[in-house]
């Protein structure tokens, strides 16, 4: 029989994605300090909501003074003056594209006061992720210490300074405990108090 080249199969996706059908912009609200900068992602979905991760174009636009867009792709930082008041507002658009689809979102821009200086306090400065529908809190990767800021506790307290500090504080305590106590059961019971904690924090606001 004749030799014959082995050919590389292509494995199918399983779920393949579908046409472009929605973009959604986090986070929403987006907060940036006058003088400072906050990074922004758009998600490309299709109709069934899975991620469109290849082949869509951004173009992103601010409707507001003292605001201004930079970068292009899914991840534009915003800018907000130095001289701007807390409070003002903008409105941030952003359109999809994928060849013929086209998909549009917007999302609330407002400058708000600087944020305390958790570093004065002992706290090391926050990588802040995206991770949205992530059930984690906070994790040390080696090099920096992250904090989930889509996760429903920190959306619920970032607004108040006070409250904010004490959860990253508390944030902290869980991650360095987990780290000097490697025994079966430690991440989870910190994992634990961080949660009482956190649910302790959000009932005082609302109280």
């Amino acid at each position: 029989m004749p030799e014959t080249e082995d050919v590389p199969m292509v494995q199918p996706t399983l779920f393949p994605e579908g046409p472009l059908a929605a973009v959604r912009i986090s986070p929403d609200p987006v907060e940036v300090a006058p003088g400072h900068e906050h990074r922004v992602r758009a998600a490309a979905l299709d109709n069934d909501g899975r991620l469109i991760r290849h082949g869509v174009s951004f173009r992103w636009s601010l409707d507001g003074a003292g605001f201004s867009v930079h970068g292009e792709g899914p991840r534009p930082a915003i800018t907000a003056d130095a001289a701007l008041r807390p409070g003002t507002v903008a409105r941030l658009r952003v359109e999809a594209e994928r060849g013929p689809q086209r998909a549009g979102a917007e999302a609330t821009v407002e400058a708000v006061e600087p944020r305390v200086d958790e570093a004065g306090f002992g706290i090391p400065e926050p990588h802040l992720v995206d991770a949205l529908g992530e059930t984690w809190r906070s994790r040390f990767d080696g090099k920096r210490w992250e904090v989930n800021q889509m996760h429903e506790d920190y959306l619920a307290l970032k607004g108040e300074s006070r409250s904010r500090l004490r959860y990253l504080l508390a944030l902290l305590a869980k991650d360095l405990a987990q780290h000097a106590h490697r025994v079966p059961g430690a991440v989870e019971a910190s994992e634990d108090v961080a949660s009482i904690l956190a649910l302790v924090e959000r009932n005082l606001r609302g109280a």
